[in-house]
């Protein structure tokens, strides 16, 4: 089943929101609330706009321009991103803004959920025909 055009997604997965869904609105979005709880009550608007730039990877300058970032923000950006599971950092990798080789962040690519095979053909019990 094809997905409304108007359906809303979560900024921190990108995942579809359902009616019955525990929601929180926050800053003018909607999360899932297992989202929201998981990313320590806050938006994480790097992890966004990089979810969004798959698979393109950015450098620390161009990041920190694009987000808009204060100098002190963007000092701790890096350091801040190595513990996110969700990022992956690359040594050399080439910024999608600036074309140079630098040491760039992207986000990891999420996995398919994985679909069931279910099997139409009549079930045959041992010893019978």
């Amino acid at each position: 089943m094809a997905e409304p055009e108007t359906a809303r997604h979560c900024p921190c997965c990108s995942q579809s929101i359902e009616c019955a869904d525990l929601v929180v609105f926050s800053a003018g979005d909607v999360f899932h609330h297992r989202c929201f709880v998981a990313n320590g009550g806050k938006h994480d608007p790097v992890h966004e706009f990089l979810c969004r730039q798959y698979p393109a990877g950015f450098c620390e300058g161009c990041l920190s321009r694009t987000l808009e970032l204060t100098d002190e923000q963007a000092q701790e950006l890096f350091p801040t991103l190595r513990n996110d599971s969700r990022l992956i950092i690359l040594l050399g990798g080439r910024c999608a803004r600036c074309q140079r080789p630098r040491l760039t962040v992207q986000a990891v690519a999420r996995e398919e959920p994985q679909r069931t095979l279910v099997s139409h053909l009549p079930l045959q019990r041992p010893g019978v025909s």
